[in-house]
């Protein structure tokens, strides 16, 4: 009687654990996009069959692929309650300080590079003390350094177009197993921000600030330094997809990097962040800018203008906004009701 008893309360916990388990997965925050970027895919195979060839594929990836690592810092500043409108200055900024220098001044593109670097981290250091510590509006403040990396783009530039070195180009355009490098380098920086954001002290440090600043500060932790960090970290990846960008381009105007401003927002919306702060997914995030990239490609082959862009991104923040009220714990409360009875 004993043995029969203990046997069913096992079974009972198992399915239990297994029910949990099922749970936790269907409500995994990067579940819904990877549904939704599957099934447009599916779509596209059947009705806009253009859009998904090889060829188009190669074309779309790369472009996918600038916007999810710009997408990603732009998540970075979000999930601290922050938002970054600096993303096209700093993208074009970058861009440009690598063209003239390693192209008109002959510098060695490693300490290129290495200036890059340090522009990105300029401006998002900007960008965070006047947030963190100024107290200044986090959408006044990076719009106003995005018109000051403008101006300086074009007084740098004085307008004109530059060139890329030519291994930049060569290697940013290059394959890797049939697939385009870059969107091999978006999976690196994809995978190693979400072990740091999810997988680390610093990490959980991190989500603990965004989803409630004050209690963080009262237990000793130092806010400033992390909304700081979250605006450098996000300018870092606004710079290397200008990077990659001018590279796949070659060739860099002075509104290289302007129109990323919307998409790299509506990326993070669609990928399930709220622009509340705290817990977000980065592999959401990216598969987001996939859905985006795709979406518009499709449109785009059907074709419709190019200025629907902007029309596709607006739909699709409503949408993810939309779907985001609905009371899913309810759901699954009634759900979990129904598999007890």
């Amino acid at each position: 009687m004993l043995m029969a008893i203990a046997t069913t309360r096992a079974k009972e916990s198992g399915s239990t654990s297994e029910t949990r388990r099922s749970q936790a997965w269907f409500q995994h925050q990067a579940v819904p996009i990877i549904g939704a970027t599957i099934a447009l895919f599916v779509l596209c195979a059947l009705f806009v069959p253009g859009s998904v060839t090889g060829l188009s594929l190669n074309a779309m990836l790369p472009l996918a692929a600038v916007l999810a690592v710009a997408s990603v810092g732009q998540a970075i500043v979000i999930r601290q309650r922050g938002i970054d409108l600096s993303v096209g200055g700093t993208m074009t900024l970058c861009a440009v300080v690598l063209a003239w220098f390693s192209t008109r001044h002959a510098v060695p593109l490693a300490i290129t590079l290495l200036v890059v670097a340090m522009t990105a981290v300029s401006i998002g250091t900007i960008n965070g003390i006047l947030v963190a510590r100024f107290k200044v509006t986090p959408l006044i403040a990076t719009l106003a350094v995005n018109s000051i990396a403008t101006g300086a783009v074009w007084t740098y530039s004085k307008g004109f177009q530059a060139d890329v070195p030519s291994s930049v180009n060569s290697f940013a355009t290059s394959k890797l197993a049939g697939i385009p490098v870059l969107a091999w380098i978006v999976v690196v920086v994809i995978v190693l921000v979400a072990v740091i954001t999810s997988r680390t002290v610093l990490g959980r440090r991190y989500t603990a600030i965004g989803a409630n600043p004050r209690t963080a500060h009262a237990a000793g932790l130092p806010v400033d330094s992390y909304v700081i960090g979250s605006y450098v970290a996000a300018a870092v990846l606004f710079g290397v997809a200008g990077v990659l960008l001018a590279g796949y381009v070659k060739t860099i105007s002075t509104g290289l990097g302007a129109s990323y401003m919307l998409p790299t927002i509506a990326a993070v919306i669609v990928g399930g962040t709220a622009l509340t702060g705290g817990k977000g997914s980065i592999i959401a995030t990216a598969v987001a800018a996939l859905f985006l990239t795709q979406l518009v490609q499709m449109v785009l082959t059907l074709g419709a203008p190019s200025s629907v862009q902007l029309l596709i991104q607006a739909a699709a923040i409503a949408i993810a906004a939309a779907i985001r009220g609905v009371r899913w714990s309810a759901l699954t409360g009634r759900g979990r009701a129904q598999t007890r009875s």
